[in-house]
């Protein structure tokens, strides 16, 4: 009947030795032992050691979402500005 799903926190940081990380049906997540919360995305960047982008195409490879990969040349697009 709730809207979240509890379990042991997978945060690298917190020996969970009971469930008080919880999940919810709109990805959100909490952890009442180590206080760590956020959205799904930065929920695989902790849990993974992963950056935003490795973040979004994990989750795309999982949920099965072809997304187009760009190849951004961050320095060249500075130098142009």
């Amino acid at each position: 009947k709730s809207k979240w799903a509890n379990t042991n926190c997978p945060m690298p940081n917190h020996d969970d030795n009971s469930p008080s990380f919880g999940v919810s049906e709109d990805n959100k997540y909490n952890c009442f032992g180590c206080g760590a919360t956020g959205d799904i995305i930065k929920l695989v960047q902790q849990v993974e050691g992963l950056n935003f982008i490795e973040s979004i195409q994990k989750l795309s490879t999982f949920a099965g979402i072809d997304i187009e990969l760009v190849n951004l040349d961050i320095k060249y697009l500075i130098k142009e500005l």
